[in-house]
């Protein structure tokens, strides 16, 4: 038995049309951006099924208001449901029976547990008052308004369900200790004792406190005491004073009761204060593990919950990213026990990265209220397997991003970080990921991130003189817009225009310098593209492009001896030769017509080979970037497409 579909209306972040989970698993990852829902919709279920009546209670603060200052209207109402599904050999299938509904769309009977609440005012309660009532609702979800029916669900079978919640603020040491409903206590109360083992522990208790009072000393200190005490009141209801164990039973020494930690090699004693913060997220962690171990040992069949919701919020909390990778497989093992379900709320890229994206559950803030996101994955299974391992766990941070730029690479993500950087739209204060897209299909990408409704520029290499550049790099991105459903036209000669499959198919074999391909029509055919956020870096790439706009601080300290040996014109053949083999390796030609480029096409070549090809291109461009003072980088790509990116960036950035 297991959670399968959530839904949530008018509770804390979610508005009255609510949200809803399906296709829940045995392991459910929360993310998202502080105050997108991920707490409160962990919460939600502690409202359902919580161990006491204080966490299923109902409050003015629980129901969704539009701002903190907005006022909450008589009637308000909210409501959480869950819908149980069972496997076919399920045990617990005779305890739920009568409650089961199905309908068409559903291949097995399920169970829907709903709580309804509704707020009013009232002239006695400044808070007003809520009524609130938890069912068993009996008929199918879509005939709600129809024909609605519903048992009430008693306190005793609530026994059926148990939640352990792990709030994000962990005070490990509070439970450790024997205190009302914390984790040390709920494994003690596990333990039975035999009334012979009782008896035999409160003798030897007294033994031990005799002991200590028979001592000389401490009777002399107990007496000291006493006589100071009584120059202080004269209140003879207290005037004798007894130090003692007090306890005289098991319960009563139960609550003395402390965790140490001790070296298996030296022996030392530590208290939990003495481990770090990490060491204590990490022990917390293990206390809830244990107890469901011990719950499962050590109670009766009949006492024990069908199913037990574990809810950890922000596990990463002091723990370093290569711990939770054993983390997330200790929860994921917990999870496919048959009474356990995991729900996991976090704001690491470490964790998405190591659970399966159909798991995970994308929160947003979108108009006041939460929304949810998840992933729809492709249908045929190798396009699957590029969609995830390309698009989701390649690079989890998207995520969290409010705004991904999309590039071909590591140059773009170093330029575009520090250009962000000095022309004031800082990356990581705008919550801006880039994304390397590599040699990943760009619509895998485009498909995750409008799944997540997370709006995005991409920045591609028109590669013009390169094998499948220039029209190449067009006919690729036209194909892959239509694969995504983008667009099935563009702006011919400013004219919206039908484009065959036929003519996109050849596109690649259009020539930039024939008159009716010509690079005016390529250069158009760009500009429609940068209408859905497409742009491309031309007439290469992002780093030609740099060299071509920054030549003077790329090459300034490489002059002479330190540059590209480059010989002497005078010897017409040598330099020649060197000038075609600049060329080939920049453009990627086995042959090259040198008189088809200018001599300034050819410099930038030469040096092109020098810097990115012989040393590498991220590493060319932290190097030579600082040469650029901040006025000239921005003069310099004001009407580069960087510019028109960075401008793009700047509107988006403001209507978030």
């Amino acid at each position: 038995m297991q959670i399968s579909k959530i839904i949530i209306k008018g509770f804390r972040c979610f508005d009255s049309n609510g949200v809803t989970f399906e296709s829940l698993d045995d392991l459910n990852v929360f993310v998202g951006h502080n105050s997108s829902g991920k707490t409160a919709a962990l919460e939600a279920l502690v409202k359902l099924f919580g161990r006491t009546r204080a966490e299923r209670e109902i409050r003015k603060n629980d129901f969704y208001r539009t701002g903190k200052k907005s006022t909450l209207l008589d009637n308000s109402k909210l409501s959480i449901e869950v819908q149980l599904t069972f496997s076919k050999d399920d045990e617990s299938i005779p305890d739920f029976f009568k409650n089961m509904t199905t309908d068409e769309s559903a291949e097995n009977p399920y169970v829907r547990i709903r709580l309804d609440a509704t707020w009013n005012t009232d002239p006695r309660n400044v808070d007003g008052v809520v009524d609130q009532e938890i069912n068993f609702w009996q008929n199918p979800e879509c005939d709600d308004e129809i024909c609605p029916s519903k048992r009430v669900l008693r306190n005793t079978d609530l026994f059926a369900f148990q939640v352990y919640y792990v709030p994000a603020v962990r005070k490990t040491a509070d439970e450790l200790k024997y205190s009302s409903n914390s984790l040390l206590q709920r494994m003690l109360k596990l333990v039975s004792y035999e009334n012979e083992f009782k008896d035999k522990t409160a003798e030897t208790l007294k033994t031990i406190d005799s002991s200590i009072q028979g001592n000389h000393d401490f009777s002399e200190i107990k007496k000291i005491l006493t006589e100071k005490w009584s120059q202080f009141h004269k209140d003879h209801r207290y005037d004798s004073i007894e130090i003692g164990m007090l306890c005289d039973d098991i319960d009563q020494f139960l609550r003395k009761l402390d965790v140490t930690f001790t070296s298996g090699s030296e022996g030392d004693v530590f208290q939990i204060d003495d481990i770090g913060d990490g060491n204590k997220s990490l022990f917390y962690l293990s206390m809830i593990c244990s107890l469901l171990e011990s719950e499962r040992f050590l109670k009766k069949t009949e006492e024990l919950p069908l199913i037990t919701f574990l809810l950890i919020e922000e596990p990463e909390n002091h723990i370093s990213p290569h711990l939770l990778g054993r983390v997330i497989k200790i929860f994921s093992q917990i999870s496919k026990k048959d009474f356990v379900q995991v729900f996991i709320s976090s704001h690491s890229p470490a964790i998405v990265g190591r659970v399966n994206p159909t798991n995970i559950y994308h929160f947003q803030i979108r108009e006041q209220k939460s929304i949810i996101n998840k992933i729809t994955l492709p249908s045929e299974k190798d396009e699957a397997y590029k969609f995830v391992k390309e698009a989701v766990q390649h690079w989890p941070e998207i995520y969290f991003a409010k705004l991904v730029v999309i590039g071909e690479g590591d140059s773009e993500e170093v330029v575009f970080k520090y250009l962000a950087k000095h022309l004031d739209c800082n990356f990581d204060e705008n919550e801006i990921t880039f994304f390397p897209l590599g040699h990943r299909f760009v619509h895998h990408i485009w498909n995750l991130l409008e799944q997540l409704h997370i709006p995005y520029i991409t920045l591609l290499d028109l590669d013009l003189g390169r094998p499948g550049g220039g029209w190449g790099r067009i006919k690729y991105v036209l194909q892959e817009m239509i694969l995504h459903g983008k667009c099935d036209t563009i702006f011919w000669n400013d004219a919206p225009l039908k484009i065959t499959d036929e003519e996109i198919e050849n596109m690649h074999k259009w020539n930039t310098t024939d008159p009716s391909h010509n690079i005016r029509l390529l250069l158009k055919t760009k500009q429609y593209l940068e209408i859905y956020g497409i742009y491309f870096s031309g007439p290469l790439d992002i780093d030609y492009l740099m060299l071509k706009k920054f030549n003077f601080e790329y090459t300034k300290d490489l002059k002479g001896s330190d540059g590209p040996d480059i010989p002497s014109k005078e010897d017409d053949s040598e330099y020649k030769e060197y000038c075609e083999n600049a060329a080939k390796a920049t453009l990627k030609q086995k042959s090259i017509i040198l008189s088809d480029h200018t001599p300034k096409s050819i410099d930038l070549m030469i040096w092109y080979k020098y810097l990115f090809l012989g040393r590498g291109k991220p590493i060319t461009h932290i190097m030579h970037l600082p040469n650029i003072n901040d006025e000239d980088l921005k003069k310099g790509i004001d009407d580069s497409v960087l510019g028109r990116i960075l401008n793009r960036i700047g509107q988006l950035v403001n209507e978030m």
